[in-house]
C-alpha cells in the first residue's frame, strides 16, 4: 500500500467526519469504531462514543471496550440492549442483524436526540459493503453515517492508519456479537449466550485471539436434532492452537460445549453465510473432536 494513498484517505476521511459534528460514535470496542474514535480525539472533532451492552457480548469484551473508551477521552454512553428482548432478531432468521440493528439505533438515536448530536456514526468500512450485512439496511434507515465506507477505506487501509497514528493494537482480530454463533433457526437463549461468552473469554485467556465457538443442530438423518459444537480458528492461530489444546480441551468440557469439532479456516467470520469447508486432517491437529 503506497503511503501517499493512504494520506489521501485520511484526508478523506477527515472531511467526511468533519462534515458530520457534533456526532454520536457508536463504538464497539471493535478496531474499526475505534479509530474513528481515536481520529476524532486526535483532530479535536466533537465526537462522543455510545457503547452498547448486553449478553450478545463477553464480559471480557464489554470491560475492555469501556476502559478503552474511557481512557481515550471520548465522553462515554453506555447504552443496555438486550436482543432477545426483540422478537423478530430472537428467531434468528438470516435477517436477525437487521432487526437487532433496528432496535439498536432506535434507542442510539433516541440518545442522540437528547444529546442534541443531529449526526449518529458507525463503523463500517469499504470492504463490508462487499459482504453479505444485513444490518447495513436498518443504518440506511436510520440515516447513520460509516466515515470509514464514504472515503473508501478497506480493512486494509484501516489498520494502516492504525499504525501510523499510533492506535493501540492495530492488528485486532474482528470479532461479531454472540448471537452469530448460533446457526439461523437456532434460537438463542440467554444461558446459551452466557455459556458461550463464559467459554470464549476462558479460551482468550488460555491466548486465543481469532477464533468463534458455534452451535448449530444435528442432521436429520442423524434423529432427534441435538446441538453440534464447532471452534473455528484462523489458520495463523494453528500454532497456538496446538500449544493449548488439552487446557483448550478442558474448558469446552468444563463449559458444556463437548464433543467439539475444531475446523482451521481462512476466514473465521461470516461460517454460516459460506459453504461449508473441507473437512481436514485430524493428524496435525486441523481438525477433528476436540
Amino acid at each position: 500500500m503506497q503511503e501517499h494513498t493512504l494520506d489521501h484517505l485520511l484526508q478523506q476521511l477527515r472531511e467526511v467526519l468533519s462534515r458530520r459534528t457534533p456526532a454520536l460514535l457508536a463504538c464497539s470496542g471493535g478496531l474499526d469504531s475505534r479509530l474513528l474514535a481515536h481520529l476524532s480525539r486526535l483532530w479535536d472533532l466533537d465526537v462522543d462514543a455510545v457503547f452498547v451492552t448486553g449478553p450478545h457480548l463477553t464480559p471480557h469484551e464489554i470491560a475492555w471496550a469501556r476502559d478503552w473508551i474511557s481512557r481515550r477521552g471520548l465522553r462515554l454512553h453506555v447504552l443496555p440492549f438486550n436482543p432477545l428482548h426483540d422478537e423478530r432478531a430472537r428467531q434468528n432468521q438470516r435477517d436477525r442483524c437487521y432487526h437487532c440493528k433496528r432496535a439498536i439505533f432506535t434507542r442510539v438515536r433516541l440518545l442522540a436526540a437528547d444529546l442534541d448530536r443531529p449526526h449518529v456514526l458507525d463503523g463500517t468500512n469499504a470492504s463490508d459493503t462487499r459482504e453479505y450485512r444485513p444490518g447495513r439496511a436498518a443504518l440506511e434507515e436510520f440515516g447513520v453515517a460509516s466515515p470509514l465506507a464514504l472515503a473508501g477505506l478497506t480493512k486494509d487501509h484501516i489498520r494502516q492508519a492504525a499504525k501510523v497514528t499510533n492506535l493501540d493494537w492495530p492488528d485486532q482480530p474482528s470479532r461479531s456479537c454472540l448471537m452469530t454463533r448460533l446457526d439461523y433457526g437456532l434460537a438463542p437463549t440467554e444461558s446459551m449466550l452466557a455459556r458461550l461468552a463464559l467459554a470464549e473469554d476462558a479460551l482468550t485467556r488460555l491466548g486465543l485471539r481469532d477464533f468463534r465457538l458455534r452451535v448449530s443442530l444435528s442432521p436429520p438423518q442423524e434423529g432427534p436434532p441435538r446441538p453440534q459444537y464447532t471452534l473455528h480458528i484462523a489458520q495463523a492461530e494453528q500454532t497456538r492452537w496446538l500449544d493449548i489444546r488439552a487446557r483448550g480441551v478442558a474448558t469446552l468440557r468444563m463449559e458444556g460445549f463437548f464433543p467439539c469439532k475444531v475446523r482451521l479456516e481462512g476466514q473465521v467470520s461470516g461460517h454460516f453465510d459460506r459453504p461449508a469447508p473441507p473437512v481436514l486432517k485430524n493428524s496435525a491437529g486441523q481438525d477433528g473432536d476436540a
